[in-house]
Protein backbone atom coordinates (compact mmCIF):
# COMPACT_ATOMS: atom_id res chain seq x y z
CA UNK A 1 0.00 0.00 0.00
CA UNK A 2 1.62 3.34 -0.77
CA UNK A 3 -0.43 6.28 1.52
CA UNK A 4 2.30 8.94 0.46
CA UNK A 5 0.45 9.21 -2.92
CA UNK A 6 -2.58 10.40 -1.04
CA UNK A 7 -1.15 12.73 1.37
CA UNK A 8 0.14 16.28 0.58
CA UNK A 9 0.46 17.82 3.90
CA UNK A 10 2.61 18.43 6.28
CA UNK A 11 1.98 18.42 10.17
CA UNK A 12 4.33 19.87 13.34
CA UNK A 13 3.10 16.92 15.10
CA UNK A 14 0.97 13.81 14.31
CA UNK A 15 -0.72 11.69 17.22
CA UNK A 16 -2.84 8.88 17.15
CA UNK A 17 -4.00 5.35 17.46
CA UNK A 18 -4.11 3.69 14.27
CA UNK A 19 -5.77 0.51 12.89
CA UNK A 20 -3.85 -2.54 13.80
CA UNK A 21 -4.59 -5.14 11.34
CA UNK A 22 -6.15 -6.11 8.16
CA UNK A 23 -7.27 -9.79 7.32
CA UNK A 24 -5.64 -11.41 4.86
CA UNK A 25 -4.75 -15.17 3.52
CA UNK A 26 -1.22 -14.02 3.66
CA UNK A 27 2.32 -15.87 5.20
CA UNK A 28 4.24 -15.74 8.53
CA UNK A 29 7.70 -14.65 8.13
CA UNK A 30 8.20 -18.37 8.71
CA UNK A 31 6.55 -19.25 5.46
CA UNK A 32 3.47 -20.87 7.07
CA UNK A 33 0.34 -20.33 5.31
CA UNK A 34 -2.86 -19.22 7.56
CA UNK A 35 -5.79 -17.70 6.93
CA UNK A 36 -4.99 -14.68 9.00
CA UNK A 37 -4.74 -10.94 9.69
CA UNK A 38 -1.74 -8.99 8.51
CA UNK A 39 -0.64 -5.70 10.61
CA UNK A 40 -1.07 -1.95 8.98
CA UNK A 41 0.63 -0.21 11.90
CA UNK A 42 3.93 -0.28 10.64
CA UNK A 43 2.62 1.75 7.25
CA UNK A 44 1.12 4.60 9.33
CA UNK A 45 3.97 4.62 11.99
CA UNK A 46 6.06 5.22 8.18
CA UNK A 47 3.28 7.60 7.00
CA UNK A 48 3.00 9.22 9.99
CA UNK A 49 6.80 9.84 10.37
CA UNK A 50 6.66 11.22 6.97
CA UNK A 51 4.20 13.67 7.01
CA UNK A 52 5.50 15.10 10.73
CA UNK A 53 7.82 17.90 10.62
CA UNK A 54 8.77 17.26 13.77
CA UNK A 55 7.36 14.57 16.18
CA UNK A 56 4.75 11.70 15.96
CA UNK A 57 3.50 10.39 19.01
CA UNK A 58 1.81 6.58 18.53
CA UNK A 59 -0.35 4.10 20.02
CA UNK A 60 -0.09 0.44 18.61
CA UNK A 61 0.87 -3.07 19.49
CA UNK A 62 4.28 -3.91 21.22
CA UNK A 63 4.87 -7.40 20.06
CA UNK A 64 7.04 -6.57 17.27
CA UNK A 65 9.78 -5.88 19.72
CA UNK A 66 10.66 -8.88 20.30
CA UNK A 67 10.86 -10.31 16.68
CA UNK A 68 6.82 -11.79 17.31
CA UNK A 69 4.17 -10.32 14.90
CA UNK A 70 3.82 -11.47 11.06
CA UNK A 71 5.78 -9.67 8.40
CA UNK A 72 7.51 -7.13 10.59
CA UNK A 73 10.73 -8.51 10.55
CA UNK A 74 11.89 -5.15 8.30
CA UNK A 75 9.94 -2.81 10.64
CA UNK A 76 11.85 -4.51 13.72
CA UNK A 77 14.97 -4.43 12.12
CA UNK A 78 14.40 -0.75 11.58
CA UNK A 79 12.86 1.10 14.92
CA UNK A 80 15.62 -0.93 17.23
CA UNK A 81 18.37 1.28 15.25
CA UNK A 82 16.24 4.35 15.22
CA UNK A 83 17.79 6.73 17.72
CA UNK A 84 15.20 9.36 17.09
CA UNK A 85 12.78 7.92 19.84
CA UNK A 86 12.77 10.13 22.26
CA UNK A 87 10.48 8.20 24.93
CA UNK A 88 8.18 4.95 24.92
CA UNK A 89 6.24 3.15 27.54
CA UNK A 90 4.93 -0.19 26.93
CA UNK A 91 2.05 -1.13 28.71
CA UNK A 92 2.40 -4.79 28.96
CA UNK A 93 -1.48 -5.92 29.92
CA UNK A 94 -3.30 -4.08 27.07
CA UNK A 95 -6.53 -4.07 29.26
CA UNK A 96 -5.02 -1.30 31.13
CA UNK A 97 -5.29 0.97 28.28
CA UNK A 98 -8.15 -0.75 26.54
CA UNK A 99 -10.57 -2.70 29.06
CA UNK A 100 -11.82 -6.08 27.64
CA UNK A 101 -9.50 -6.13 25.29
CA UNK A 102 -7.02 -8.93 24.81
CA UNK A 103 -3.86 -7.67 22.74
CA UNK A 104 -1.05 -10.77 22.84
CA UNK A 105 2.47 -8.73 23.95
CA UNK A 106 0.68 -5.43 25.23
CA UNK A 107 0.88 -2.41 23.46
CA UNK A 108 3.11 0.79 23.41
CA UNK A 109 2.94 4.47 23.34
CA UNK A 110 6.22 6.43 21.74
CA UNK A 111 7.19 9.79 20.71
CA UNK A 112 9.54 10.03 17.49
CA UNK A 113 11.13 13.35 17.31
CA UNK A 114 13.01 14.41 14.34
CA UNK A 115 15.14 17.09 16.46
CA UNK A 116 16.52 14.53 18.92
CA UNK A 117 19.49 11.44 18.76
CA UNK A 118 19.97 9.45 21.70
CA UNK A 119 18.30 6.48 24.09
CA UNK A 120 15.03 6.63 24.82
CA UNK A 121 13.15 6.79 28.04
CA UNK A 122 11.54 3.81 28.73
CA UNK A 123 8.77 2.93 31.04
CA UNK A 124 7.62 -0.86 30.99
CA UNK A 125 4.59 -1.31 33.18
CA UNK A 126 4.30 -4.84 34.08
CA UNK A 127 1.00 -7.13 34.61
CA UNK A 128 1.26 -6.54 38.37
CA UNK A 129 0.91 -2.94 37.46
CA UNK A 130 4.59 -2.36 38.78
CA UNK A 131 6.28 0.78 36.56
CA UNK A 132 9.89 0.22 35.75
CA UNK A 133 12.23 2.85 34.06
CA UNK A 134 15.41 3.15 32.71
CA UNK A 135 17.14 4.98 29.57
CA UNK A 136 18.00 2.84 26.66
CA UNK A 137 18.08 2.26 23.03
CA UNK A 138 15.85 -0.07 21.79
CA UNK A 139 17.76 -2.58 20.40
CA UNK A 140 19.03 -3.75 23.82
CA UNK A 141 22.68 -4.39 24.75
CA UNK A 142 22.68 -5.41 20.71
CA UNK A 143 20.68 -8.53 21.39
CA UNK A 144 18.55 -7.66 18.10
CA UNK A 145 15.33 -7.33 20.37
CA UNK A 146 13.63 -4.86 22.80
CA UNK A 147 14.87 -5.78 26.67
CA UNK A 148 11.94 -4.60 29.10
CA UNK A 149 13.92 -4.28 32.36
CA UNK A 150 16.95 -2.67 32.97
CA UNK A 151 18.05 -5.86 35.23
CA UNK A 152 17.46 -7.78 32.39
CA UNK A 153 19.55 -5.95 30.36
CA UNK A 154 22.62 -6.00 32.77
CA UNK A 155 22.03 -10.10 33.04
CA UNK A 156 22.09 -10.31 28.92
CA UNK A 157 25.22 -8.58 28.88
CA UNK A 158 27.04 -10.24 31.21
CA UNK A 159 25.70 -13.81 29.75
CA UNK A 160 26.98 -12.73 27.00
CA UNK A 161 30.60 -12.54 27.95
CA UNK A 162 30.81 -15.57 29.13
CA UNK A 163 28.40 -17.61 26.24
CA UNK A 164 28.75 -17.04 22.85
CA UNK A 165 24.77 -17.05 21.96
CA UNK A 166 25.31 -16.63 18.28
CA UNK A 167 26.86 -19.99 18.00
CA UNK A 168 25.64 -21.76 21.24
CA UNK A 169 21.76 -21.65 22.14
CA UNK A 170 19.10 -23.02 23.07
CA UNK A 171 17.33 -22.31 19.45
CA UNK A 172 20.25 -24.44 17.45
CA UNK A 173 19.29 -27.85 19.71
CA UNK A 174 15.41 -26.76 18.85
CA UNK A 175 13.05 -28.15 16.11
CA UNK A 176 11.27 -26.23 13.77
CA UNK A 177 7.21 -25.72 14.31
CA UNK A 178 6.83 -29.66 12.65
CA UNK A 179 9.43 -31.08 14.16
CA UNK A 180 8.23 -34.73 12.42
CA UNK A 181 5.84 -33.03 9.60
CA UNK A 182 2.68 -34.14 11.18
CA UNK A 183 -0.02 -31.25 11.66
CA UNK A 184 -1.19 -30.47 14.61
CA UNK A 185 -5.04 -32.46 13.29
CA UNK A 186 -2.68 -35.12 12.06
CA UNK A 187 -4.96 -37.80 14.41
CA UNK A 188 -7.99 -36.50 13.32
CA UNK A 189 -7.47 -37.33 9.69
CA UNK A 190 -4.13 -38.68 8.47
CA UNK A 191 -5.52 -39.36 5.37
CA UNK A 192 -6.34 -36.03 5.03
CA UNK A 193 -2.13 -35.75 4.64
CA UNK A 194 -1.53 -38.42 2.58
CA UNK A 195 -0.48 -40.73 5.23
CA UNK A 196 -1.30 -44.27 6.58
CA UNK A 197 -4.10 -45.08 9.67
CA UNK A 198 -2.94 -44.99 12.88
CA UNK A 199 -4.50 -46.69 16.45
CA UNK A 200 -5.16 -46.06 19.94
CA UNK A 201 -3.22 -49.51 21.68
CA UNK A 202 0.02 -50.45 20.35
CA UNK A 203 -0.42 -52.92 17.79
CA UNK A 204 3.40 -54.07 18.42
CA UNK A 205 5.93 -53.96 20.93
CA UNK A 206 8.21 -51.38 18.62
CA UNK A 207 5.45 -49.36 17.21
CA UNK A 208 6.46 -45.47 17.48
CA UNK A 209 4.49 -43.69 19.69
CA UNK A 210 3.15 -39.93 18.56
CA UNK A 211 2.34 -37.61 21.56
CA UNK A 212 -0.29 -35.34 20.50
CA UNK A 213 -3.54 -33.30 21.51
CA UNK A 214 -7.52 -34.79 21.47
CA UNK A 215 -9.81 -32.37 23.50
CA UNK A 216 -7.25 -30.87 24.49
CA UNK A 217 -5.65 -33.44 26.15
CA UNK A 218 -1.99 -35.09 26.16
CA UNK A 219 -2.54 -38.40 23.97
CA UNK A 220 -0.24 -41.04 22.16
CA UNK A 221 -1.58 -42.82 18.95
CA UNK A 222 0.37 -45.53 17.49
CA UNK A 223 2.18 -46.78 14.10
CA UNK A 224 4.30 -49.07 12.76
CA UNK A 225 8.00 -48.93 12.98
CA UNK A 226 8.25 -48.30 9.22
CA UNK A 227 5.79 -45.65 8.58
CA UNK A 228 6.27 -42.65 6.17
CA UNK A 229 7.37 -39.92 8.96
CA UNK A 230 7.35 -37.11 6.72
CA UNK A 231 10.46 -35.48 8.72
CA UNK A 232 13.21 -35.66 11.84
CA UNK A 233 14.02 -39.32 11.20
CA UNK A 234 17.10 -38.88 12.84
CA UNK A 235 15.96 -37.90 16.12
CA UNK A 236 13.20 -40.54 16.26
CA UNK A 237 15.50 -42.80 18.66
CA UNK A 238 17.32 -40.16 20.36
CA UNK A 239 15.93 -38.42 23.66
CA UNK A 240 14.82 -35.39 24.05
CA UNK A 241 11.93 -32.66 25.26
CA UNK A 242 8.61 -31.97 23.70
CA UNK A 243 7.77 -28.17 24.89
CA UNK A 244 4.21 -26.67 23.92
CA UNK A 245 4.32 -24.54 20.36
CA UNK A 246 1.96 -22.24 22.24
CA UNK A 247 1.77 -21.64 26.13
CA UNK A 248 0.99 -19.23 28.70
CA UNK A 249 0.20 -15.53 27.62
CA UNK A 250 3.85 -13.61 27.24
CA UNK A 251 4.14 -12.82 30.76
CA UNK A 252 7.38 -12.20 31.62
CA UNK A 253 8.39 -15.28 34.44
CA UNK A 254 5.22 -17.15 34.03
CA UNK A 255 4.96 -20.99 34.84
CA UNK A 256 5.51 -23.06 31.96
CA UNK A 257 3.05 -26.29 31.44
CA UNK A 258 5.04 -29.37 32.20
CA UNK A 259 7.55 -30.75 29.46
CA UNK A 260 7.12 -34.35 27.76
CA UNK A 261 10.48 -36.69 27.87
CA UNK A 262 10.40 -38.30 24.27
CA UNK A 263 12.14 -41.52 24.83
CA UNK A 264 13.81 -43.54 22.17
CA UNK A 265 11.34 -44.59 19.68
CA UNK A 266 8.73 -41.28 20.44
CA UNK A 267 7.65 -38.36 18.62
CA UNK A 268 4.80 -35.52 18.27
CA UNK A 269 3.09 -33.61 16.04
CA UNK A 270 3.04 -29.69 15.58
CA UNK A 271 1.51 -29.04 18.66
CA UNK A 272 4.99 -29.14 20.14
CA UNK A 273 8.66 -28.78 19.19
CA UNK A 274 11.61 -30.66 19.95
CA UNK A 275 13.94 -29.84 22.12
CA UNK A 276 17.39 -31.66 22.21
CA UNK A 277 18.34 -35.15 20.26
CA UNK A 278 20.19 -36.81 22.93
CA UNK A 279 21.71 -40.20 23.27
CA UNK A 280 21.53 -40.46 27.15
CA UNK A 281 18.66 -40.38 29.73
CA UNK A 282 20.83 -38.37 31.75
CA UNK A 283 21.02 -35.30 29.32
CA UNK A 284 17.66 -34.71 28.70
CA UNK A 285 16.59 -34.98 32.42
CA UNK A 286 19.33 -32.38 32.74
CA UNK A 287 17.53 -29.68 30.30
CA UNK A 288 14.50 -30.45 31.96
CA UNK A 289 15.58 -29.33 35.14
CA UNK A 290 17.46 -26.06 33.27
CA UNK A 291 14.11 -25.75 30.88
CA UNK A 292 12.20 -25.07 34.71
CA UNK A 293 14.96 -23.14 36.71
CA UNK A 294 14.31 -19.41 37.12
CA UNK A 295 17.19 -18.43 34.93
CA UNK A 296 16.07 -20.38 32.18
CA UNK A 297 12.60 -18.78 31.75
CA UNK A 298 14.22 -15.28 32.56
CA UNK A 299 16.67 -15.77 29.60
CA UNK A 300 12.89 -16.99 27.86
CA UNK A 301 11.40 -14.17 28.87
CA UNK A 302 13.64 -11.47 26.64
CA UNK A 303 12.45 -13.21 23.01
CA UNK A 304 8.88 -14.48 24.66
CA UNK A 305 6.16 -11.81 24.99
CA UNK A 306 3.22 -13.72 23.45
CA UNK A 307 1.83 -17.14 23.73
CA UNK A 308 3.71 -18.23 20.83
CA UNK A 309 6.75 -20.35 21.36
CA UNK A 310 8.67 -21.08 18.08
CA UNK A 311 12.57 -22.13 18.36
CA UNK A 312 13.45 -18.28 18.02
CA UNK A 313 12.43 -17.51 21.39
CA UNK A 314 15.01 -19.83 22.79
CA UNK A 315 17.91 -18.51 20.45
CA UNK A 316 19.22 -15.77 23.55
CA UNK A 317 19.22 -18.40 25.54
CA UNK A 318 22.81 -20.27 26.66
CA UNK A 319 23.20 -23.68 25.98
CA UNK A 320 25.01 -25.77 28.69
CA UNK A 321 26.73 -29.19 28.88
CA UNK A 322 23.99 -31.47 30.51
CA UNK A 323 26.29 -34.52 30.69
CA UNK A 324 27.17 -35.66 33.99
CA UNK A 325 30.91 -33.73 33.39
CA UNK A 326 29.37 -30.68 33.00
CA UNK A 327 30.40 -27.58 35.24
CA UNK A 328 26.17 -27.70 36.49
CA UNK A 329 25.68 -30.81 38.83
CA UNK A 330 22.83 -31.34 37.47
CA UNK A 331 21.61 -34.26 39.85
CA UNK A 332 20.73 -30.94 42.22
CA UNK A 333 17.64 -29.52 42.80
CA UNK A 334 16.20 -26.91 40.82
CA UNK A 335 16.67 -24.06 42.93
CA UNK A 336 20.29 -25.37 43.58
CA UNK A 337 21.20 -25.18 40.02
CA UNK A 338 20.47 -21.76 39.83
CA UNK A 339 22.39 -20.63 42.31
CA UNK A 340 25.19 -22.22 40.25
CA UNK A 341 23.96 -20.43 36.98
CA UNK A 342 23.79 -17.33 38.84
CA UNK A 343 27.75 -17.96 39.70
CA UNK A 344 28.33 -18.68 36.27
CA UNK A 345 27.35 -16.12 34.63
CA UNK A 346 28.69 -13.39 37.62
CA UNK A 347 24.84 -11.56 38.21
CA UNK A 348 25.47 -9.91 41.61
CA UNK A 349 22.73 -9.69 44.01
CA UNK A 350 20.54 -7.08 42.75
CA UNK A 351 20.71 -9.17 39.63
CA UNK A 352 19.84 -12.41 41.37
CA UNK A 353 17.08 -10.46 43.97
CA UNK A 354 15.24 -9.57 40.03
CA UNK A 355 15.01 -13.04 38.40
CA UNK A 356 13.82 -14.50 42.39
CA UNK A 357 11.24 -11.71 42.72
CA UNK A 358 10.16 -11.80 39.01
CA UNK A 359 10.27 -15.40 37.89
CA UNK A 360 7.49 -18.07 39.17
CA UNK A 361 9.12 -21.29 40.98
CA UNK A 362 8.59 -24.42 39.04
CA UNK A 363 9.21 -26.14 42.28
Amino acid sequence: MNYLEEVKMKFDIVIGNPPYQENDNGKRDDGAANASASPIYNHFFYLAREVALKKVNLIFPARWLNGAGKGLSDFRRDMLQDQHIRSMSVFKNASMLFPNTDIKGGVLYLTYDKEYIGPADISVIDHDEQRYKFKSYLNSAGSGVFIPYGELVSIFEKVSKVADLKEENIGKITSVRKPYGLATNFFNDPQKFNLPEIYEEKQNKDDIEILGLIEKKRTYRYVPVDYPIPDGRKTIYKWKVFASKAMGSGEFGEKVPSLSIGAPGQIATETFIRIGAFNDEFEVKALRKYYYSKFFRAMLGISKTTHDAPARVYSLIPLQDFTKNSDIDWSLSISKIDQQLYEKYGLDQEEVNFIESKVRSMG
